[in-house]
């Protein structure tokens, strides 16, 4: 699974934006991983300028943006 800009023609990937699927998920599942986590993590860091340590309210936290970003608040140690 991985990462592709929009309107992506070519099938040359970057090292950096793919990953391997685990062997235990459904690749329908693991199709809505990279979405969730480069949501949360564009709110948080490129919008939201979230930093180490602060406090956040994660709403939503059942879906799957609500818990990759729950996830990336709490590998920054938010609250």
């Amino acid at each position: 699974m991985g990462l592709a800009r929009f309107e992506a023609t070519t099938a040359q990937l970057i090292s950096v934006e793919y990953w391997a699927v685990p062997y235990t998920w459904s690749l329908p599942h693991a199709a809505t991983v990279p979405v969730a986590y480069a949501t949360a993590y564009y709110a948080f860091i490129n919008r939201g300028t979230l930093k180490h340590n602060k406090s956040i309210l994660v709403h939503c936290r059942d879906e799957a943006v609500g818990e990759a970003a729950d996830d990336i608040a709490l590998s920054m140690k938010c609250s």
